[in-house]
């Protein structure tokens, strides 16, 4: 008689024609061999056959593990053909070995699993199958052997040729369906990224790309059609995909919420979270697959809870695009806990948990895609608002600097200079080429988005000279200029009107005052830090000023991601202005 021993303690299962379909969790029993080192005989021996434990669970779920189970089972088969399979609904296990007597009593092994290449397994296909032992006469005794770096979930069952047939047809429709979708996103996006040349769009892009390989990773698709020669890099493929999709969906998240603007603090710790998915993708092959697993799956948990929670806060702080990014966060999230849950030995494996995550991405990224078009129709409004308000900012800053009340003071200064100095006409000279000089300025370069630094402060210089010659020794200016400021571009008139608001407004209540102007400026990255400080009459409020500033404000946010001012009451009287500009936008 085969296996004495285990037929006594085994209660087997019946297949009959009346059923397509048996669960043999609870049939099972299983030892847990964690040196690895045990062989089929030393198993199958009188040695082992009480120190197998009985499976109390439709699915055996050994969570993530290290160790080799073995599992043992018997299969009474009265059907009148053998067209039955055995079926381990888990895709991820590394190796599974088959091993039974036949008549000789020899015993017979098989081998599958996602570390075996599919020409090598006795039934090609990504799932991991076996046939049964060809007769019906009396039980047979099975056992199997499991290697896994990761979690080791055992949901083993019969089932028939045709009921397999049927379902895998299913599966490679919906599959089908879902890889088409995602590959009809990626050119649709591609498409749009192409004529928009908006970045976010390639962040997304490069996410859907990566995912795709996740799930083609993880429902085995990749083995089977991609990388069918390669089943090592099979067992590696979900931590080299992961850290890259986890990389482009944070970057994507960080410009789809403008982050930058609406929270600060999370768009810092993102950045950090970026330069970890760089290390842990080059870590990737360096790592034990189990423990590159749980770093990547705990790294998705962390992800998604900290973009789901900043969603919350960009929607409560009325960034509109936030709604739509906490919906597609909703599904997605539900789903890949669900997984999780599976994966960590807490919620059991069968269809819902092992597709959860396909059904929750498939609505994520459709949403996702809403979000990103919702993106480009308010950036669409906003810069026709800011265009219309950046040309009406432009006309009151040219019309401004052509009021006449600055030409004739500046010619009656000229005047009182040719008067007093009728031998000495030079220094009149030079005020009146720096007055056409600024003029020049105005009818050449006032209506430009963007001039160069040098242009704006050779016009500032040309005006505080102008200044010079009307107030004479009275007025004192200090200029101090540090950096690189060739290559940095801003709106012409951002420094000048700084300056004449000192003279047109500041000087109420200092007629018999010093006057003193000092103007620092350096580079920060690709902007400049520009501070101008007066011996003015002080900021009040309502003060005139305030609209200049917001003028200078409107015109470069146009221009640049960040932007700061700064207006503060100097303590000996008059104001100090500080404005900061850098990440120039491409308009």
């Amino acid at each position: 008689m085969l296996f004495q021993g285990a037929s006594y303690a085994l209660k087997p299962l019946v297949i009959t024609n009346a059923r397509e379909n048996y669960n043999l969790g609870t049939y099972l029993e299983f030892f847990e061999d964690k040196d690895k080192n045990l062989t089929i005989n030393d198993i199958s021996s009188e040695a082992f056959q009480n120190k197998f434990q009985k499976s109390q669970m439709d699915v055996l779920n050994f969570g993530v593990t290290d160790s080799a189970v073995w599992v043992r089972f018997q299969i009474q088969n009265n059907k009148s053909a053998n067209k039955n399979l055995l079926l381990l609904d888990f895709l991820h296990i590394d190796k599974a070995e088959l091993f039974y007597k036949n008549e000789n009593g020899q015993f017979i092994k098989r081998i599958s699993g996602d570390s075996v290449p599919l020409f090598e397994r006795e039934i090609e296909d990504r799932n991991i199958l076996f046939r049964l032992a060809p007769r019906a006469d009396k039980p047979v005794t099975y056992y199997m052997r499991f290697e896994m770096q990761g979690t080791m979930a055992l949901p083993l069952q019969v089932v028939s040729r045709a009921s397999f047939n049927k379902r895998l047809n299913k599966e490679n429709y919906a599959l089908g369906m879902y890889y088409g979708a995602i590959i009809c996103l990626i050119f649709y996006n591609l498409f749009i990224f192409i004529f928009l040349r908006d970045r976010n769009y390639l962040y997304y892009i490069s996410y859907l790309f990566f995912f795709m390989l996740v799930m083609m990773a993880n429902y085995g698709f990749g083995l089977e059609h991609i990388w069918y020669n390669y089943p090592k890099f099979h067992n590696y493929s979900v931590n080299v995909f992961l850290p890259p999709t986890l990389f482009f969906m944070a970057l994507f998240s960080r410009n789809a919420l403008n982050l930058s603007e609406t929270i600060p603090w999370a768009n810092k710790t993102l950045k950090i979270f970026l330069y970890f998915m760089i290390f842990l993708f080059l870590m990737s092959p360096v790592l034990s697959v189990a423990l590159g697993l749980v770093i990547n799956w705990l790294s998705v948990i962390a992800l998604f809870l900290f973009l789901y929670i900043i969603s919350f806060i960009a929607y409560y702080r009325n960034y509109s695009l936030a709604k739509y990014y906490i919906a597609a966060w909703t599904l997605f999230f539900t789903g890949t806990i669900m997984l999780l849950l599976r994966n960590f030995d807490i919620l059991p494996v069968h269809f819902l948990t092992e597709y959860t995550m396909l059904m929750g991405s498939s609505a994520e990224h459709i949403l996702l895609s809403l979000v990103l078009a919702k993106r480009v129709e308010t950036l669409r409004e906003r810069n026709e608002t800011l265009s219309r308000e950046l040309t009406e900012s432009r006309l009151k800053a040219l019309q401004n600097r052509m009021s006449p009340h600055f030409l004739f003071n500046t010619l009656n200064a000229i005047y009182a200079m040719m008067q007093s100095s009728k031998v000495n006409i030079n220094p009149a000279k030079k005020a009146v080429i720096q007055l056409a000089d600024t003029y020049h300025f105005l009818t050449d370069y006032a209506l430009k988005p963007l001039i160069a630094f040098e242009d704006e402060w050779n016009f500032l210089m040309n005006y505080l000279e102008i200044m010079k010659t009307r107030f004479k020794d009275r007025l004192s200016v200090e200029i101090q200029k540090s950096g690189k400021l060739n290559n940095v571009l801003l709106p012409p008139l951002t420094i000048q009107p700084i300056a004449e608001n000192y003279f047109k407004h500041g000087l109420k209540k200092t007629s018999d005052k010093k006057l003193f102007i000092k103007i620092f400026t350096k580079t920060v990255q690709d902007g400049a830090e520009i501070q101008v400080i007066d011996s003015g009459s002080g900021l009040k409020e309502g003060n005139i000023f305030l609209g200049t500033i917001g003028g200078i404000k409107t015109r470069l946010e146009y221009n640049y991601t960040n932007v700061k001012v700064e207006l503060n009451n100097v303590e000996t009287g008059g104001v100090s202005v500080v404005i900061i500009f850098y990440g120039r936008r491409k308009i």
